[in-house]
């Protein structure tokens, strides 16, 4: 009686079940990032950085509620039945994706653009959908994740859009760009370029990997909550397309954020 009254021991508590249930979540994770591909414990446990016992034993629970099925005694793990019922609502923000799309293929048609819808949670660039500029347009809406937020104009415009206490507060939590945005190498030169992101209401950025990368705000009741990205080949984007081409994207999510508004009202 005395242990569970003691303040100190309570709030060890409290910590142990949230590092498990952020532990059996980042094992989902893992574990959904290759559904056709099961994972053996070994491999699991190695990506978690957890030790074997301990990640049996989360994956034994995440089995047991059928968020995760094993294949036999000792085997492989996947998704179980549960984790595909708790999405039978469908993707994530639907109704933004439902919105979009058309306006989104209008703009892949009239400009040969990839494009993209980019939302950013829990430190986390999370990609909705993308639309391929390869004939026939084909989409996808599986949610994915990615945490390098300043290597993308789509992360870069949605940080720079993030009201000021907030952006701030991002600043203290994540640290500096690194490699990911080279420019801006100190607080004050990252300000700086979220600033003019800002300001523009465009992000550009060109990539070591050939392709030039564009990104607008997309607006709910007047905060940015999504950006559309689009992105081609550098050696496509010659410099007489690049005025065409920021013009086009910031009038999709421009009218992206009107359709947007309208559905709102209607609801």
């Amino acid at each position: 009686y005395t242990y569970f009254c003691d303040p100190c021991a309570k709030a060890l508590i409290i910590m142990q079940t949230i590092q498990a249930v952020e532990r059996a979540f980042a094992l989902m994770e893992i574990v959904a990032a290759e559904p056709a591909n099961p994972l053996s414990l070994r491999d699991i446990a190695a990506r978690a950085d957890l030790n074997a016992s301990t990640c049996s034993r989360l994956l034994a629970t995440l089995v047991a509620m059928g968020y995760v099925e094993q294949i036999g005694y000792k085997g492989a793990y996947r998704l179980g039945p549960m984790a595909y019922a708790v999405t039978a609502k469908g993707p994530y923000r639907h109704d933004l994706i439902q919105t979009a799309e058309p306006l989104m293929r209008e703009l892949v048609a009239a400009h040969g653009l990839n494009t993209n819808l980019i939302a950013l949670r829990g430190g986390k660039r999370y990609m909705l959908c993308e639309i391929s500029a390869q004939e026939p347009f084909s989409m996808r809406d599986d949610v994915r994740a990615d945490a390098s937020i300043y290597a993308y104009a789509t992360g870069r415009l949605l940080v720079a859009c993030l009201p000021d206490s907030e952006r701030t507060a991002w600043m203290a939590d994540h640290g500096a760009p690194g490699v990911a945005w080279p420019e801006a190498d100190s607080e004050e030169h990252l300000i700086a370029g979220l600033n003019a992101v800002r300001e523009a209401g465009i992000a550009i950025k060109r990539d070591p990997k050939g392709f030039a990368n564009f990104a607008a705000p997309i607006l709910e009741d007047g905060r940015c909550t999504a950006a559309l990205g689009a992105y081609c080949v550098d050696a496509a984007c010659t410099p007489d397309r690049v005025d065409g081409i920021v013009r086009a994207v910031v009038d999709t999510a421009g009218a992206i954020s009107a359709a947007l508004e309208r559905r709102r009202k209607r609801i």
